[in-house]
């Protein structure tokens, strides 16, 4: 987890994805959980530190074509925009 939370806070933006016609994958909610429990534990823990992806822009989106969407999505994370 720390060697991925490292890339996280490196990261220009997160975006995690998952195809639209199934259901949020188990690890990927698993993933989300631990985050949240990062966050509150930081907060519990260090209430004046600020948690390391305080301010990260991030997305959750599904999937219909990845070759397509991964494209759009370096063109908005380069153009610091929002992508729907």
């Amino acid at each position: 987890m720390q060697k991925t939370l490292n890339a996280m806070v490196e990261a220009d933006a997160l975006v995690f994805g998952c195809p639209r016609y199934f259901l949020i994958p188990s690890k990927m909610v698993a993933f989300m959980e631990r985050l949240a429990c990062l966050s509150f534990f930081t907060e519990m823990n260090h209430p004046e530190a600020r948690h390391p992806l305080e301010d990260k822009p991030c997305g959750l989106r599904p999937i219909e074509n990845a070759k397509i969407l991964g494209k759009k999505l370096v063109e908005a994370v380069k153009a610091k925009s929002t992508l729907y």
